[in-house]
């Protein structure tokens, strides 16, 4: 039985069938993770009954919900007789029934693993949502638990982390984040013998303006502020600096160099092929974003980022660190990283 025939039968059981594998805190947290706006507009994506939709109509927006199901939007349009704001309309992952550059926002939970081509169906979710727009995807971690594709009709069992943030920069996506919601999906076979219980993942995107970005806007001084047998005044460095992010290096130890960083905003996604890099705070909130999760460093707490590690750094407010690393390093990241 296709995934299709599947959904039309338990589309009358589904908001039952739901509530053993998705909890209200998935949509919850996906929506406050978008910061979502009332007045917008957003697609539920594989909308299902409406899980996601609901949420997204209690927060003031207008949705536009998709399944490939007639049967599930059927029942949705019951459960939700008498809404305004919502529009119903069947059609394929690969090909969606929505404009170009048309919603604010794309919600797909529990989608990626029914598509035929995921690459395909998230380039579709880049094409809807306008510049600036965000693409909120919820899904499950890997998994070995065989009844599964039986019993939901999977067309894919696992996802790697890695390959899901591919497939949104393939897709033309920025500011990518692929991280642990801290929720689970909890389910029975059906012989009642094996339970599954499965971490639910978040992969997050904006869709750029088009506009060319300055490469690099960032305040970085290479050379080496104190030789040795030198005072280093670190007081009078930051009280001087004006810049937003400001990266100075203050001396050099063999075949490293101590920096000092003045930061406040986001840096780009990247990556140092052959070099760690120490991070250690002096003032202020500094977070380093990894790709299964972030880092958050108070005063007096260091960090190390391991050479081919993908990470970027952020400070919601200006933050005062350190930073070793070797000479030879390039700031911005080998061969411009990641740049997502």
């Amino acid at each position: 039985m296709s995934s299709k025939n599947h959904f039309n039968d338990v589309a009358p059981e589904w908001d039952r069938l739901r509530q053993s594998y998705f909890s209200e805190a998935v949509r919850e947290k996906a929506i406050a993770i978008a910061q979502v706006q009332p007045g917008k507009l957003a697609a539920d994506l594989g909308a299902g009954t409406g899980f996601i939709t609901e949420a997204l109509v209690h927060h003031g927006l207008r949705v536009i919900a998709v399944d490939q199901s007639e049967a599930m939007l059927s029942e949705m349009q019951k459960k939700f007789a008498g809404v305004q704001g919502i529009a119903y309309r069947p059609g394929d992952a690969e090909q969606l029934p929505i404009e170009d550059a048309s919603v604010d926002y794309v919600f797909a939970n529990a989608y990626l693993h029914n598509v035929e081509h995921p690459l395909k169906a998230i380039r579709e979710i880049a094409r809807i949502l306008k510049p600036g727009g965000k693409a909120v995807v919820t899904y499950l971690d890997e998994r070995s638990y065989k009844f599964l594709p039986t019993e939901q009709r999977d067309r894919w069992l696992d996802f790697k982390r890695e390959d899901v943030r591919r497939w949104f920069v393939e897709a033309g996506l920025k500011n990518i984040r692929v991280d642990c919601l801290d929720e689970n999906c909890c389910t029975n076979s059906p012989c009642g013998c094996e339970e599954a219980t499965i971490s639910v993942l978040i992969a997050t995107g904006m869709k750029g303006d088009g506009k060319a970005a300055t490469s690099y806007p960032y305040a970085t001084y290479l050379d080496i502020k104190y030789p040795s047998l030198t005072v280093i005044d670190l007081p009078a460095l930051i009280q001087a600096c004006k810049d937003r992010w400001y990266n100075q290096t203050l001396c050099q130890v063999n075949d490293s160099v101590v920096r000092l960083g003045i930061v406040q905003g986001e840096y780009h996604w990247h990556k140092h092929d052959n070099d760690d890099e120490f991070f250690f705070v002096l003032e202020g909130r500094f977070i380093i974003d990894l790709e299964t999760h972030s880092v958050e460093l108070r005063p007096w707490q260091g960090f190390v980022v391991p050479k081919g590690v993908v990470h970027r750094t952020r400070a919601a407010e200006r933050c005062i660190i350190l930073m070793v690393e070797t000479s030879t390093i390039i700031p911005t990241g080998d061969d411009n990283g990641v740049n997502v």
